[in-house]
C-alpha cells in the first residue's frame, strides 16, 4: 500500500506546486507585458523616394511613429550613407561602387532602431512625384530610360506621359510590393485620345510597342483603388534594355562554368524561342556561359519566396549595350 499511496500523494503535491508556479509566471508575464506595452516603439513606415541612382545624392523624407530625435539612417551596405537636413529629412549618398539592387534601411532615434524598409539602388536617372498628376491633362512627363518614384491617393489614378517612335519597344515595370508597399499596381498605356492600348492588371509589367510616333499616357492605380503616401508608393521604370524572364536550367554546380539558356525580351543576338510569356508576348532565347560562384552570395537581388529562403543562389545580369 505504501508503494501505491506515496506516489499518489507526491503527484498531488507536485500538481499544487505547478499551479502555484504557473500563477507566479502568469503574473510576472502580465506585469512584464504591461510595462513593455507602455514603452514607445520607433517604426519606419516609408522612405520617399524609396531609391536612387548609384553615384548620386538623394533627398529623402521619412514617415513613421515615435520618431523623436530621429537623426540617423542605417543602410545594409556601407557605401550608402545619410546625413540629416531637416526634421524627418535626410540627404542619402550612394557611392559609385554600390552594386545595383535592394537594401535595408532603418531609422535611429530616441527609442532605438526601427524596423527595416527597402531602399533601391538603380543605374537609371530618377525623378520624384512633386506635383499633382491625378488627371491626364496634368500628366508628368518622364523619359524612356528613367525611373519615376510616386504614390497613389485613395480612389484615384496617377498619370505620366512619355514619347516614343513608331515600332519602339518600351518595357514599363512598376514595383511596389517588392519595396514594402501595400500597392497592387495596375498599369495601362493610353493613346493621345485616352484609349487604352496596353495594360497589365496582374503584376505591373507592360511590354509596349509604339504603333506610331507620338506621346503616350501611362495610368497607374491600385487594384482596389486604395491609396496613401505612407503605404501605396511605387517605382516605375521605363526602359528599352533587355529583360530576362527566366533562365534554364535554374541551377548550377558551385565553382564551375557552364552553359545556360536565357529566355527573355530584346535580348542582343537572341533568337525566337517559340514560347509565349504569361502576357501573351513571344520570348527569345540566348545561350550564355556563366561562372557559378564557389560560395553563395550574401545578398541576392529581388524578392525571394519564403519557400526558397534556404536555397543558396546568386544574381545574374545580362551585359548589353
Amino acid at each position: 500500500m505504501l508503494a501505491t499511496t506515496t506516489p499518489r500523494n507526491f503527484l498531488v503535491g507536485l500538481h499544487g506546486i505547478v499551479k502555484c508556479a504557473t500563477a507566479l509566471v502568469a503574473g510576472a508575464w502580465l506585469v512584464s507585458a504591461t510595462a513593455f506595452a507602455e514603452l514607445p516603439t520607433i517604426s519606419l513606415n516609408a522612405i520617399m523616394p524609396p531609391g536612387g541612382k548609384v553615384g548620386t545624392e538623394v533627398a529623402v523624407a521619412i514617415t513613421g511613429a515615435d520618431l523623436e530625435e530621429a537623426n540617423a539612417l542605417l543602410f545594409s551596405h556601407p557605401g550608402i550613407t545619410a546625413k540629416p537636413t531637416a526634421e524627418k529629412k535626410f540627404s542619402v549618398a550612394i557611392a559609385p561602387d554600390v552594386p545595383v539592387g535592394r537594401y535595408d534601411v532603418r531609422i535611429v532615434g530616441k527609442s532605438g532602431v526601427s524596423n527595416p524598409r527597402t531602399f533601391v539602388v538603380g543605374d537609371l536617372p530618377e525623378a520624384v512625384d512633386n506635383a499633382p498628376n491625378d488627371k491626364p491633362e496634368v500628366a508628368i512627363e518622364v523619359a524612356v530610360g528613367s525611373v519615376f518614384n510616386g504614390f497613389v491617393n485613395p480612389a484615384s489614378s496617377e498619370y505620366l506621359k512619355f514619347t516614343a517612335k513608331q515600332g519602339q519597344r518600351v518595357f514599363l515595370e512598376c514595383t511596389a510590393r517588392e519595396i514594402d508597399s501595400k500597392m497592387s499596381p495596375v498599369v495601362a498605356v493610353l493613346d493621345a485620345g485616352g484609349r487604352e492600348i496596353a495594360a497589365n492588371r496582374r503584376d505591373g509589367f507592360v511590354d509596349f510597342t509604339a504603333p506610331a510616333d507620338g506621346t503616350f499616357l501611362v495610368r497607374i492605380n491600385d487594384l482596389t483603388y486604395s491609396g496613401g503616401a505612407e503605404s501605396f508608393f511605387y517605382r516605375l521604370a521605363l526602359t528599352t534594355a533587355p529583360r530576362v524572364d527566366f533562365i534554364f536550367p535554374p541551377c548550377g554546380v558551385a565553382g564551375t562554368k557552364a552553359k545556360f539558356t536565357i529566355f527573355g525580351r530584346a535580348l542582343p543576338g537572341g533568337a525566337p524561342a517559340n514560347i509565349t510569356a504569361a502576357d501573351g508576348k513571344p520570348l527569345e532565347n540566348l545561350e550564355v556561359e556563366i561562372d557559378v560562384p564557389a560560395a553563395p552570395q550574401p545578398r541576392v537581388e529581388g524578392a525571394s519566396a519564403p519557400v526558397s529562403a534556404s536555397v543558396d543562389g546568386f544574381s545574374y545580369r545580362l551585359p548589353s549595350p
